[in-house]
């Protein structure tokens, strides 16, 4: 019988706030036997609380959420780094979230978010990729996609 990949899956909310969160399951390869795949549930965090208001140009730059080397970076907290890319004929935002998933770790994986919004209709268009880290998530690729504010993106990655 063929063994399995390991698989991950992570669920991202994009609320009007900005706030966005994510949660990844991550197990370990599955056994020959019929014995249930073991997973681990992580959940991070990163508010982006602070973003500019105002009309947006080309070349804005914000980073909001922890400082996660201190000791009290917790489990679960990351942070974002955005930049506005473009401003017509949409305002097109990339940012970078990198997040805590296990204590003593805290680059374990990052979630890649290219983000393009409409303000007039408070349209959100997000894509994006969770790629590498380390410990629980070495090596682990995916895509997520969304298009409208406050919906979940079902995210379904396959370390190699």
């Amino acid at each position: 019988m063929q063994q399995h990949p390991a698989r991950a899956r992570a669920t991202v909310l994009l609320g009007a706030s900005l706030a966005c969160a994510a949660t990844a399951l991550v197990g370990a390869p599955a056994a020959a036997s019929a014995e249930p795949t073991p997973t681990r549930t992580i959940v991070a965090t990163v508010t982006q609380g602070t973003r500019p208001t105002g009309a947006p140009h080309a070349g804005d730059h914000w980073v909001n959420g922890y400082d996660l080397t201190t000791d009290q970076a917790a489990v679960g907290t990351g942070y974002s780094t955005c930049d506005v890319i473009t401003v017509q004929p949409r305002v097109a935002i990339s940012c970078s979230y990198t997040l805590r998933f296990a204590a003593g770790d805290p680059n374990a994986g990052d979630l890649l978010v290219a983000e393009t919004h409409t303000t007039a209709a408070n349209d959100w268009t997000t894509m994006g990729a969770m790629i590498g880290g380390t410990g629980n998530v070495t090596g682990l690729i995916g895509q997520i996609e969304v298009h409208r504010a406050g919906a979940a993106i079902s995210f379904v990655g396959i370390p190699h």
